[in-house]
């Protein structure tokens, strides 16, 4: 037996999802300030002689995290 869809509100929705693009924007934000929350500490552990070990390594993985997430976003920006 074969399922189809019908003509009714569920396509509308589908419709305004692939043209709305809040989450992509949202996306693109989140990353832009993952990138720069993580240079702060990053910098902070490369300057200073009492930062701890880990300083480094959490701003180099939220640098890394908002730089995934900024390019993933603007990969969904771009037309199919």
């Amino acid at each position: 037996m074969v399922v189809g869809y019908g003509g009714g509100k569920e396509n509308e929705v589908f419709a305004y999802a692939e043209q709305a693009q809040g989450g992509t924007r949202l996306g693109l934000a989140f990353g832009l300030l993952m990138t720069m929350s993580g240079i702060g500490p990053w910098c902070e552990a490369r300057l200073s002689a009492s930062a701890s070990p880990y300083d480094e390594l959490l701003g180099i993985a939220a640098l890394l995290v908002g730089v995934s997430m900024a390019i993933y976003a603007i990969h969904e920006f771009r037309p199919r």
